[in-house]
């Protein structure tokens, strides 16, 4: 990559120069120096190429912002250009600083194309073209390397071993410390006898101001110096001008003969172009002579060849008429054949559906008999099943009533024996069942719960006596009377004992007698409920059976539609293949009629002698047999 110029405008010192674009600095080929007293720029100059070109901030210690440290003093906005050469094109970067709306940008010189536009996409074409892996590369390299401080270039050279490996391999990609450190002393070396060289040039340089501070008396001499070589100036740019003008009178007077030197060698391109032609027309003439001999010598046998050809093309007409009608004929014995094969497929399918018909038949009859033994069926026993469906509806209310009759007070069901007598008698009525083996159970299970009460009324009072008295003991224990407090001449503790045991075991002997009491209640229970759930189940089964039957009933008469719907069907397609039976025959007739025409017609044309004297042999059996 080559610089070839930067031009800043309202960038710190510089400023909008003369015609107001700001000021060019242009660098040639070779080495460039930038010298100049402090503060004319020189620093701003790299400053400026590094934040364009390599994408590098400035650094400063001051506390202000980027745009602040790079605007000229008093203006709002200011332009860097920066243009450079690589792979032997030219571009130029354009950079914005300050309110300036400019984009950063890339453009190609030669055609001024626009080659990358926004800060991401020049980043992303500066490291593309320069071979550069990321933005941190280019502005590393940069500050390290090409813009660096005064007084910092041999910084890195002069570190610690592992300070210079962390700043020149990530800066250029590769491990170069031990070597650059090897290769570089004698350089190291050069650069301090320089720097002791430029010492006592300074040295002198300090001399010689203090020799020349004079010179502010010959500023005035200075000064008419200047406005004479101002005046040369002058004259010089004049000077210059008219060259200019000369200069574009001799870049015109070039264009004018480019043109003509151009149109010179277009009319010997003609020219040479005429001659080819001219020299092709002529062997053209010679030739069409020489043709001209030879069909006026060879004009009698052409006049025969072309007679001949005539001919024998009509033969060879004759001859595809022929094969035509050959074809033709073939074609409509294959006509006829399928036309055939089709009736006799057509009379196949016709009885094959007439054979299925008849089967239909029989099943839509078979089942319409079925359906009128299952309706009859229904019919005879549905006054059974509705008054099963009665006895059934009943025995359940009943069944409720009951438990609901267990499960009450003893005054009500004392209150509501008759009303249970009243149900039995309807339940017996209405109902089909075993009404005897149902009341008998409802009986012994009256008289069981009757006995599990008497047992339990028992109970109760033993163990009401047996309390009484064991308080009794209890309060005239060691025989002295609570009311009279004197002793008592009644009391016998053992007889009072005896007691005791006995009603002990009167209330043992109930106790079992009652648990056995409940048990057989409860055992009654149990046998009356699995009656009645037997009779229940006895009902669902037959109401489920009736069901099966309805739905058998439902699905056969489906059945019989379906059946009736593909009688009708296979009607339709009988009558439909007997018509393409039929059609198959007229056509079988109409194409033998045809085939005996083009039979007839083939046999009119003879066979013909080809070109050469050969003749053509009809063959026998070679279109087949009709």
């Amino acid at each position: 990559m080559i610089i070839k110029s930067v031009r800043l405008k309202n960038i710190k010192s510089y400023g909008e120069g003369p015609a107001g674009g700001g000021i060019t600095v242009e660098f040639q080929p070779g080495i460039n120096r930038v010298a100049g007293r402090n503060g004319n720029g020189k620093t701003t100059l790299i400053e400026a190429l590094g934040y364009a070109l390599f994408l590098c901030e400035p650094e400063f210690e001051e506390s202000f912002r980027l745009p602040t440290y790079f605007l000229r003093a008093g203006e709002k906005e200011g332009e860097i250009d920066v243009v450079f050469e690589h792979a032997g094109l030219l571009y130029r970067i354009e950079r914005g600083v300050g309110q300036s709306k400019r984009k950063n940008k890339v453009v190609q010189l030669s055609d001024n194309s626009t080659c990358a536009e926004g800060d991401g996409a020049v980043s992303a074409f500066l490291c593309r073209e320069l071979g550069f892996k990321s933005q941190k590369q280019i502005s590393d390299l940069f500050a390290n390397l090409i813009g660096v401080k005064q007084g910092r270039l041999t910084w890195p050279f002069d570190s610690k071993p592992s300070a210079a490996k962390e700043f020149f391999e990530p800066l250029l990609d590769v491990a170069v410390f031990r070597d650059s450190t090897a290769q570089l002393n004698d350089a190291q070396g050069r650069f301090k006898e320089l720097l002791n060289e430029q010492m006592q040039k300074l040295s002198a340089s300090n001399e010689r101001i203090g020799s020349l501070a004079d010179s502010a008396e010959k500023v005035p001499l200075k000064e008419a110096q200047v406005d004479a070589l101002e005046k040369i100036v002058a004259k010089s740019r004049k000077q210059k001008e008219e060259t200019e003008l000369a200069k574009r009178n001799l870049e015109q007077r070039q264009t004018a003969f480019s043109v003509a030197s151009t149109a010179l060698n277009e009319a010997k391109n003609r020219r040479e172009i005429a001659q080819h032609a001219r020299e092709r027309d002529a062997q053209q003439l010679e030739e069409s002579n020489k043709a001209e001999l030879v069909a006026q010598r060879t004009g009698p046998g052409f006049q025969a060849y072309v007679k001949a050809d005539e001919r024998l093309r009509i033969l060879h007409d004759q001859r595809q008429e022929k094969s035509k009608l050959e074809q033709q004929r073939a074609d409509a014995t294959h006509a006829k054949t399928v036309w055939q094969g089709k009736h006799g497929t057509a009379q196949k399918q016709a009885a094959e559906c007439r054979i299925q018909h008849q089967e239909r038949r029989k099943q839509a009859e078979a089942l319409k008999q079925h359906l009128a033994e299952g309706k009859k069926c229904l019919q005879d026993s549905q006054p059974k099943f509705e008054a099963f469906s009665q006895s059934t509806a009943a025995a359940r209310r009943s069944c409720d009533s009951i438990e609901s009759w267990l499960e009450g007070t003893q005054s009500q069901l004392d209150q509501d024996g008759q009303w249970m007598n009243d149900i039995v008698k309807e339940w017996e009525k209405v109902s089909s069942w075993d009404a005897k083996s149902i009341g008998s159970a409802r009986t012994e299970e009256q008289r069981l719960d009757q006995m599990a009460r008497e047992m339990g009324n028992k109970l109760a009072k033993a163990q009401e006596a047996k309390r009484t008295l064991e308080e009794q003991l209890g309060q005239i224990t060691g025989g002295m009377c609570p009311f009279l407090k004197e002793k008592c001449r009644q009391f016998d503790p053992a007889k009072v004992g005896s007691d005791i045991r006995e009603q002990d075991q009167a209330v043992a002997r109930l106790k079992k007698e009652h648990t056995a009491a409940v048990t057989a209640h409860q055992r009654a229970m149990q046998a009356r409920e699995k009656l009645c759930e037997k009779k229940l189940g006895e009902f669902e089964t037959q109401r489920t059976e009736r069901v099966r039957l309805q739905r058998d009933l439902e699905h056969e008469r489906k059945t019989l539609v379906t059946v009736e719907t593909d009688l009708v069907k296979l009607k339709a397609t009988i009558d439909r293949h007997t018509a393409d039976a039929a059609v198959a025959t007229k056509q079988a007739a109409t194409i033998g009629k045809a085939v005996r025409g083009i039979a007839r017609q083939r046999d009119i044309l003879p066979d013909q002698p080809l070109r050469g004297g050969r003749r053509t042999r009809r063959q026998p059996g070679r279109l087949g047999v009709i």
